[in-house]
């Protein structure tokens, strides 16, 4: 238990005002019987408000001329009065020493700690509960878009087709006009990484195709289509190795980027193999890609995941809806 002591003192000569108000001079000597009478700036400010109306019963605002000094002073003793007023209320911890001419306050700082320690605890609790729950509604929302399109492939007797489409900046730039056919069979969910957004930003002022394919996506996106969505910020796997990769080929290390997001829908089937889940559409033929995206293709490989040229997908798609049109 711990006693902390407020004062009020003041060391400044109230004298010094020609001002015919001499009762302020006898403001730090009076005490509990003191009444503020003369009109600080603020008390003309708010001499309107309602709120503060009962407060200025005993002020003549008809008085007027204090120096700044003296306004302090005057301030000093409206903190000295609510501290009376706070030292004759009950369950409040505040009192006024006479003899000492001291306000003591008394905290029980042990007790405090423990309850701030306890709030803080619990908000920290709060807050895992929260983010662990968004994991959760993620991954079943992810799990549900998977089954609603494993039960299309189904009907269409191809389930060799993936049902998640993640696209490149190439595939975009150059073969827009594909993936709008894609799009329109209603047969994937076509998945756009949040690293070839910023690619395609990149290249928007001088390459006509990049701005051609963000005025489509703003466009599908604003309408609402079900079939097209960016990734998520939290849609990544975080094992894939990209030391360094960034500034040694930013193209390589965009393409990782691409990885890490496919790993993740790769992985939110719960207890299904992964293999087939996701496939990567490439603008260009892994031929014409460096040798560092070539590797990284045959990681992506390695992972369960689908690479293709986005030309080679499409003669798959056309091949199935032929065939299933045949069947009907």
């Amino acid at each position: 238990m711990i006693r902390q002591s407020v004062t009020f003192s003041c060391g400044l000569d109230v004298r010094e005002s020609n001002t015919a108000f001499g009762d302020v001079e006898r403001l730090v000597s009076e005490e509990k019987q003191w009444r503020q009478s003369q009109p600080l700036a603020e008390d003309l400010a708010l001499r309107k408000c309602s709120a503060v109306k009962q407060a200025h019963d005993n002020v003549d605002f008809g008085r007027k001329g204090l120096l700044a000094k003296q306004q302090v002073v005057i301030r000093i003793c409206c903190l000295r009065s609510f501290g009376y007023l706070l030292s004759y209320m009950t369950n409040v911890h505040f009192s006024y020493d006479a003899d000492q001419r001291l306000f003591l306050a008394v905290a029980e700082n042990g007790e405090k700690e423990e309850d701030t320690q306890e709030a803080q605890q619990h908000m920290a609790d709060i807050e895992a509960r929260r983010n662990q729950m968004m994991k959760d509604m993620a991954q079943l929302r992810l799990q549900a878009e998977v089954q609603k399109l494993e039960c299309t492939m189904e009907k269409a007797e191809h389930p060799h087709l993936s049902p998640y489409l993640v696209v490149d900046t190439g595939t975009l730039c150059k073969h827009l006009l594909l993936v709008k056919h894609m799009l329109g069979s209603s047969r994937f969910i076509v998945i756009i990484p949040l690293t070839v957004i910023d690619s395609l930003d990149l290249l928007k002022k001088e390459n006509a195709s990049a701005r051609e394919a963000i005025r489509w996506l703003e466009g599908e996106l604003h309408r609402g289509n079900k079939f097209i969505r960016t990734q998520r910020h939290h849609e990544k796997d975080s094992h894939v190795h990209m030391k360094n990769m960034k500034k040694k080929d930013k193209d390589a290390w965009r393409f990782y980027q691409i990885i890490e997001c496919c790993k993740y829908l790769s992985q939110q089937n719960g207890e299904a193999d992964a293999q087939g889940m996701v496939t990567i559409l490439l603008g260009d033929t892994a031929a014409e890609s460096s040798s560092r995206i070539q590797i990284a293709i045959t990681a992506a490989q390695s992972g369960g995941l689908e690479v293709e040229y986005v030309e080679d997908f499409y003669k798959k798609l056309q091949e199935s809806i032929k065939l299933d049109s045949k069947r009907s």
